[in-house]
């Protein structure tokens, strides 16, 4: 089954209704989420929204929790928009409440890519990664 596109009209009242939100994240209570997002076999825990992301946290049994974060923008091609930097990932993951916490993106082998959406994926560490790096610390090697 294919994905319906939103048309010229959809878009542009979509992106009205985005203009209308804060510029930081805000959890969106699970009653205002769309029936379509419910109804997933697996629905999100939880989803923030502001003006220009939409962030929702998974939690898997025996997995980390993963964050799901995209923009609002719509392209023509019916994708969501591409191009989220470091930067915003790091200050979405605060915002969401994890400003502390370490999080893994990661690339998989070929065999097992799935890119069906402009959609970046992080996952969140109970405990620092023995490789991470930390302020004021020269990177170490690893061996």
């Amino acid at each position: 089954m294919t994905e319906r596109r939103l048309n010229r009209t959809e878009r542009r009242a979509l992106t009205a209704q985005h203009r209308a939100l804060p510029e930081q994240l805000v959890e969106i209570p699970t009653h205002l989420w769309p029936p379509s997002a419910i109804a997933l076999k697996a629905p999100p825990e939880r989803v923030w929204r502001s003006r220009s992301f939409l962030v929702q946290q998974y939690v898997v049994d025996g997995a980390p929790t993963r964050l799901s974060i995209n923009r609002l923008r719509m392209l023509g091609n019916g994708r969501w928009a591409d191009g989220i930097t470091w930067d915003e990932i790091q200050n979405l993951k605060a915002q969401a409440g994890y400003a502390e916490r370490y999080a893994v993106e990661i690339f998989p082998a070929a065999r097992d890519l799935v890119d069906v959406a402009n959609v970046r994926h992080i996952w969140l560490l109970d405990e620092p990664p023995a490789y991470a790096w930390r302020r004021n610390e020269a990177p170490r090697s690893v061996d």
